[in-house]
């Protein structure tokens, strides 16, 4: 397993073809992946996809870029996983890592958990 961070710009990360929304995009090699977003050090989401974090923010689900967590964020982690990682494994793995953010007092913005 794989562990990335990189700074994040939500407000420059929603406009195509900034420098920022390319940095997002080239990120797009990380698949099948558990992804926390971060405001400072407090974690506001965390979530799951067999896709890239562009894929799953952009592509597949665009209203994530409208939620506050989204748009609060200023660092994204992601967690890559073995390729044959199937998704109760990583499902799991989102909701034992909620849990334990959520016990460490983050202010997660997750309905599951």
């Amino acid at each position: 397993m794989d562990y990335i961070t990189f700074n994040y710009n939500p407000k420059k990360a929603v406009v195509v073809g900034n420098s920022d929304y390319i940095l997002f995009q080239n990120n797009s090699i990380y698949k099948n992946i558990i992804y926390f977003f971060f405001k400072g050090t407090k974690c506001l989401y965390i979530g799951e996809t067999k896709n890239s974090i562009f894929d799953r923010c952009f592509v597949n689900t665009p209203k994530h870029k409208n939620k506050s967590w989204f748009k609060d964020s200023d660092n994204i982690k992601i967690l890559v996983l073995e390729s044959k990682t199937d998704i109760y494994y990583r499902q799991l793995l989102e909701n034992s890592f909620i849990v334990a953010y959520r016990a460490a007092g983050h202010p997660l913005r997750n309905k599951k958990g």
